[in-house]
């Protein structure tokens, strides 16, 4: 601080605070109130000798000066609003949060999710959450995410699952807008475009299966997409490797175990459906035109809360369709 300040005015006060180093502002009335207190005793002690109680006058200035940076600096911290980026929607095992130590905590009876935050899953958990800016992401077993910020997290290690457009979820966090979600890894980038796609980080590698949509990847100065139905992966000083993938199956599982439930009430039986599709990944068809023209009168009723294909064994049994899944294909016909 290289600019002098004057200690014969108001302005002082003013001039020692605004030199500080910027931090989260406080609630106004709170910074108010020391700025207040403190401009009253400023001028009580300039407003006596300035003689031979000079020195004395400077030093208890400084001691009420001090006192009040730091009182105005700790209502700053203190006043900070922690930023959520995401609402826990679902969840089953042991979750744990990353300590400032790198200690474990038990992170159970979590329900949101902060900028700063690491979350932790064993063998036998995993979590789904409502993204703040829209979409849902899950996260799978023996998987850690740092949660960057409001559009970015850090996958260390294990399997994420991202969907910017999720149909129906009874969660109402989140944006209508169409979400960006930016992950991290240690080798590399994932970006999408309006997609649901997996993403799983090992030490030596980054992998993206896209179900729908597309997904950019950035490593090593590359820049590689993938589309539906294609598995990439990037590995440090190789070729990238491409697959070709099914956007259903036991690959899946998991995405489907965290689904985010939702709420049925006056919807229809096709709309129930494609919520199926769309949280398995299977494709929808109908046997002939009556069988769909059923499905979009006939309503439905209840919330489910359990993985996507139980809700189709389930919900189906209450209407006058008959449905079999072949070859990733949901086939629906009369009964």
């Amino acid at each position: 601080m290289n600019d002098k300040i004057s200690l014969q005015s108001d302005d002082a006060v003013e001039q020692l605070l605004g030199s500080a180093t910027p931090r989260p502002v406080p609630p106004v009335a709170e910074a108010s109130a020391v700025r207040a207190a403190v401009k009253s005793e400023w001028r009580i002690i300039t407003g006596k000798r300035r003689t031979r109680r000079r020195f004395v006058s400077l030093g208890l200035a400084a001691s009420v000066m001090l006192v009040a940076f730091l009182s105005l600096n700790l209502l700053r911290v203190n006043g900070v609003q922690e930023l959520t980026v995401a609402a826990i929607g679902k969840s089953f095992g042991a979750i744990y949060v990353l300590g400032e130590n790198a200690e474990l905590m038990e992170g159970n009876n979590l329900t949101a999710v902060t900028a700063g935050q690491t979350l932790v899953t064993d063998d036998h958990s995993g979590i789904g959450l409502a993204w703040g800016r829209g979409g849902s992401l899950r996260i799978d077993a023996n998987t850690r995410v740092a949660f960057v910020a409001g559009d970015e997290i850090y996958l260390r290690q294990g399997r994420v699952y991202f969907d910017s457009r999720p149909t129906m979820t009874t969660n109402g966090f989140g944006s209508s807008r169409e979400p960006h979600l930016k992950i991290r890894t240690d080798h590399g980038e994932v970006r999408h475009i309006g997609t649901q796609f997996m993403a799983a980080a090992t030490a030596d590698s980054v992998t993206v299966s896209v179900r729908d949509g597309e997904v950019l990847v950035i490593a090593d100065g590359q820049r590689e997409n993938a589309v539906p139905g294609e598995q990439l992966t990037l590995t440090e000083g190789r070729r990238p490797v491409r697959l070709n993938v099914h956007g259903w199956g036991e690959a899946w599982q998991w995405v489907e175990d965290i689904s985010p439930g939702v709420v049925l009430d006056d919807r229809t039986v096709e709309e129930f459906l494609r919520w199926v599709s769309h949280e398995t990944g299977l494709q929808l068809r109908f046997s002939d035109a009556a069988a769909e023209a059923q499905a979009n009168v006939e309503m439905m009723r209840g919330t489910v809360d359990t993985s996507p294909r139980q809700a189709l064994k389930l919900f189906m049994q209450t209407t006058d369709l008959g449905w079999r899944i072949d070859d990733g294909v949901i086939y629906v016909g009369k009964k």
